[in-house]
């Protein structure tokens, strides 16, 4: 069985960002964006991903496959620019599933 997940890029500006979320449970899972407000302030667990990040997503895949899932498929999307990242996930989330349930 395969796990849907999308993967969304934003940009605004000089700033960029991604997000890769559950589609099924409505969630984001992991994200990460470029260090532009502080860049000097990048320390582990702060603007840098640490350890706990990495375990979560370890603890997540275990999850999926308890719940028998044995590969995932990856939506991208490209955020618009003037769109706020959230509010087009909620939206295209809302379609897909209307489209795939």
């Amino acid at each position: 069985m395969e796990k849907i997940l999308l993967a969304v890029h934003s940009e605004k500006g000089d700033y960029q960002r991604q997000e890769l979320w559950d589609i099924e449970k409505e969630c984001s899972i992991f994200g990460v964006s470029d260090l532009w407000e502080c860049p000097e302030d990048a320390i582990i667990g702060r603007a840098l991903h640490d350890v706990d990040d990495a375990t979560n997503l370890i603890k997540i895949g275990l999850r999926y496959a308890s719940e028998e899932y044995n590969d995932i498929k990856v939506i991208w999307e490209d955020c618009p620019e003037e769109e706020d990242i959230e509010e087009f996930v909620e939206e295209y989330i809302k379609k897909w599933k209307e489209t795939h349930t």
